[in-house]
């Protein structure tokens, strides 16, 4: 029976990297049995890391290095990326092999995450600056370019820190130009650097207070007794009043309970009944919708999903 056995750990800590160039870690396996064992594949978790060589047989008594590839380009701050060993071992079918580590921005300060914020209303600017520092000698930022805007207005600027070497300041003015949601993104160059790529920035904008109520469906089951579904309304309040939540259109046998939420104030636990009488009505409009409102929040829905029962061919 083939046997393959692992020498020493299967993870590997890096600790804190930079991301210039590629980390290569080597892991040794050897065969302590009395016939070949064969790695027939590796499969990764992540593009950022490969194994090789991915197809190899082990003699008895002989060993095989396997080096996990690791680029750094393709991961951001804290990680813990794998590779899969797939073997003939009837025992290790699969064997993880594990890459952590920490990747070091080129420049400490710049956002590793969208950068999200909220205005009442379009039109209302929103500005921030972010002082960046680099992390390696010699590093240069170029003119920022907005590359993607969905409904926002952005402008960057990058300037040089003049007391401190390799310090800049990047500003970010964004004006979202309708409710809802919009977003943009901001690429800046390192300059004189084209074997590296771009910083990119995503900025995402919510404008205006959205009701939220999940599920966001009423499921309609034929029945001879009222039907009843439970939602959680969400709202942005400190603690919310079940009387400003306001229901439409109004619907002879469809009634409303909403009530305080046990877990948090700022939600609301609402129950929808609807008669059988009413649940007919329903099942013969086009797509009804139930529209819930709160002063001065967008509207949510709950829409009727009518239950369709299997076809001859799912039974």
């Amino acid at each position: 029976m083939p046997v393959i056995q692992l020498t020493g750990t299967n993870e590997v800590e890096l600790g804190k990297i930079t991301c210039e160039e590629l980390k290569l870690i080597t892991f040794v396996f050897r065969n302590p049995g009395s016939v070949p064992v064969e790695i027939k594949q590796i499969t990764s978790t992540c593009p950022c890391i490969r194994g090789y060589p991915e197809q190899a047989v082990i003699p008895p008594n002989g060993e095989l290095p396997i080096t996990a590839e690791l680029n750094p380009l393709k991961v951001k701050s804290v990680f813990k990326r794998g590779l899969w060993i797939h073997t003939t071992d009837p025992r290790q079918v699969r064997i993880p092999l594990i890459v952590s580590g920490e990747v070091v921005p080129f420049f400490e300060g710049f956002p590793q995450e969208p950068v999200q914020f909220r205005r009442g209303a379009p039109g209302e600017a929103w500005t921030n600056v972010f002082p960046l520092t680099a992390t390696l000698t010699n590093l240069s930022l170029g003119t920022p370019v907005i590359t993607k805007s969905k409904d926002m207005r952005v402008t960057a600027s990058v300037a040089a820190n003049q007391a401190q070497a390799g310090s800049f300041d990047l500003t970010l003015v964004a004006v979202p130009l309708v409710a809802g949601r919009s977003s943009a993104t901001v690429e800046i160059p390192i300059a004189g650097r084209p074997d590296l790529p771009n910083l990119d920035l995503l900025l995402y904008a919510r404008v205006g207070t959205e009701l939220y109520v999940t599920p966001s469906k009423f499921l309609m089951l034929p029945s001879d007794q009222p039907l009843t579904r439970g939602y959680l309304i969400r709202t942005g309040e400190t603690e919310a009043d079940p009387k400003q939540v306001a229901f439409s259109p109004e619907r002879e046998g469809v009634t409303y309970d909403v009530r305080p939420s046990k877990r948090k104030k700022a939600h609301l636990s609402l129950r929808v009944t609807v008669t059988p009488d009413a649940l007919a009505r329903l099942m013969r409009e086009k797509e009804p919708k139930l529209r819930i409102s709160y002063p001065n929040y967008k509207e949510a829905e709950i829409t009727f999903i009518p239950h369709m029962p299997p076809g001859p061919e799912q039974k």
